[in-house]
């Protein structure tokens, strides 16, 4: 069996993930800023002496029942339809789903539910050996027939929010070549090939269970590999999955996997409910992307029978421009606006000082394709410099063919786009003040906009905007992921936010595609992340701060390792792994 490639984008949904609903920021701590020295994450525990509990499987004890606070609640549960990548419907849905590959602790993407990914020498041709004796919930195999069944019945169809990534990545064809072997074929080589198997695309449904329940019902009780089984859900209030008795995956010591026997799921928007429900012991698990949230939890760990743990991804609050829409349309007026803004205040406001590191790239300090290079090339890498923007902006102001069509010496009219969320109001405040200031109060007139969220996604698509308020950041696994959704052609690909486009941009993302060495990628990668920066095509605010709080007799948060052995992510990106959680 095979299916042939359609060409559909990302719904809306698939953007709400990158959008800034509350930005985060930093602590500073960033003295790893070179390839060779900044692999490992930003990644600290706190109480019980940043103990994790015991790390050996030969202590860990079955039973038990946990409750987990969320920051939000999910559409649906079926991979192509439902809203499957932000960091609560990742902890909820990898109870029940196994995706085919996982980030080990190293940022590797590795098999995981597969057995092996490896590709032809054009690494146009991607063979997928799946696991012996794996089975769904409902006691069916998982073989290649119905791997190639998901792909077609679930993603590679109209209004598929894995489209995309099937468009992305070049997915021709899919073909079962043996009862466990399945070639993914490719249009074009492409070595980051396997991180496409990491989120939606990669979560392998039962197609018994889906052809008795059908889609919709489907969707609200969905039946994976996982360790864990779906018992019930009601929407905005709670799920609950239990164990899997059967499970594949087994510990060190040969225990099956996983311990828990429950876990009930509560989605808390309101981040003091959340902090509260901890603290009160109604829930033993909560999440947390609010820098001063976070630090009630920290300080709960430091002081009580809780810890916690924090950690920094590429993720980072910042201003996209519209390339498109003039005065941002000319790298004058943009690169003056970044000169002007100033990290360091967005931090101060959303109480993330002293947390995380500011970020200027697309890369966290503390990440692999970091780039010490990339960030010099950042206006305001070292602070607002106010000379540079006063500079920049006269310039432009003065030049008699400005692409606003103002006279010359009339200031320029910029508007700035954010939902109504109190902090960042306060964010378009600041920038109103930092860019509204620039030459005494007569070079820029600033107006704010209040979106709601859709909207301003829906903006960001038609490019019906001139600056948002935003969430960027490269994915955690390769960079080709990100880079070849933000600047390919804007025409044909609307996660191309900003509409900017390069010659040496495409090239280097081809040598993305085409190169395994690890130097090529890197070099390729940090000259795109110069180039956006020399072009200023958005402001760098302050990095997320993510926390998972956890009562502290429970153990295995950030000690889980993978199917191979090499270590887990720990809880990074507010992501949880339960396989190896236990209850002391």
């Amino acid at each position: 069996m095979k299916h042939t490639r359609r060409s559909w984008w990302h719904l809306l949904a698939t953007l709400v993930a990158f959008t800034l609903v509350a930005t985060a920021c930093g602590d500073g701590n960033s003295e790893n800023n070179t390839v060779t020295d900044n692999t490992e994450p930003v990644e600290r525990l706190y109480g019980d002496d940043d103990n994790d509990g015991a790390t050996s499987t030969s202590e860990a004890q079955y039973g038990g029942s946990i409750s987990v606070a969320l920051e939000a609640e999910t559409d649906n549960w079926l991979p192509g339809m439902g809203q499957l990548t932000v960091n609560s419907a990742m902890t909820v849905s990898r109870t029940f789903f196994d995706p085919l590959t996982m980030l080990n602790g190293d940022d590797e993407v590795v098999p995981f539910l597969a057995e092996s990914v490896e590709p032809n020498s054009n690494l146009d041709v991607w063979t997928v050996t799946l696991r012996d004796g794996v089975r769904f919930h409902d006691g069916s195999r998982l073989d290649a027939e119905t791997l190639v069944w998901n792909f077609d019945t679930l993603h590679n169809i109209e209004g598929s929010n894995t489209a995309g990534t099937i468009n992305d990545y070049g997915i021709d064809e899919v073909e079962a070549t043996g009862a466990l072997t399945v070639e993914y074929r490719l249009s074009s080589p492409n070595s980051g090939f396997p991180a496409a198997l990491r989120n939606s695309l990669g979560l392998p449904v039962s197609r018994q269970s889906y052809e008795e329940m059908g889609r919709d019902a489907f969707a609200e009780a969905p039946v994976g590999t996982g360790p864990f089984v779906f018992q019930s859900w009601t929407r905005d209030d709670r799920l609950v999955v239990t164990r899997n008795d059967r499970y594949w995956r087994s510990d060190e010591d040969g225990n099956q996997l996983p311990y828990l026997d429950q876990i009930t799921f509560f989605p808390i928007a309101d981040e003091d409910s959340r902090y509260q429900s901890l603290a009160a012991d109604s829930v033993q698990v909560m999440m947390t992307l609010r820098g001063s949230n976070a630090k009630q939890v920290i300080d709960l760990a430091e002081e009580r029978n809780y810890r916690a743990d924090l950690t920094v991804t590429n993720s980072s609050g910042s201003s996209i421009f519209n390339t498109q829409r003039p005065p941002v349309d000319d790298v004058r007026v943009r690169r003056a606006l970044v000169a002007a803004s100033d990290g360091d205040s967005v931090a101060f406001i959303l109480g993330d000082d002293g947390l995380v590191p500011n970020n200027n790239q697309f890369f966290s300090p503390e990440n692999q394709w970091y780039s010490d290079v990339a960030a010099a090339a950042y206006p305001s890498a070292d602070g607002p410099d106010v000379d540079l923007a006063e500079e920049l902006l006269a310039d432009y102001i003065d030049d008699p063919d400005r692409s606003d069509g103002r006279n010359p010496g009339d200031p320029i009219e910029i508007e700035y786009a954010c939902p109504p969320d109190p902090s960042l109001l306060e964010i378009g405040q600041l920038y109103q003040d930092l860019w509204g200031n620039l030459g005494g109060g007569g070079m820029v007139e600033i107006s704010l906009r209040q979106v709601q969220q859709p909207e301003l996604i829906g903006n960001a698509l038609s490019g019906d905007y001139m600056i948002n308020c935003w969430r960027s950041g490269a994915d955690e696994g390769d960079p080709l992921v990100t880079f070849q959704s933000w600047f390919s052609d804007p025409s044909t690909n609307p996660l191309n936010f900003t509409n900017f486009t390069h010659p040496e941009i495409d090239e280097a993302i081809e040598e993305l595609r085409t190169s395994t060495d690890f130097e090529v990628r890197y070099a390729a990668a940090e000259r795109i992340n110069v180039i956006a920066n020399e072009n200023s095509i958005l402001t760098w605010a302050t990095a997320t701060p993510h926390v998972i709080g956890w009562r502290d007799d429970l153990n295995g948060f950030t000690s889980w390792v993978m199917p191979n052995g090499d270590p887990g992510r720990g809880t990074r990106g507010a992501i949880i792994d339960f396989s190896q959680i236990w209850q002391s």
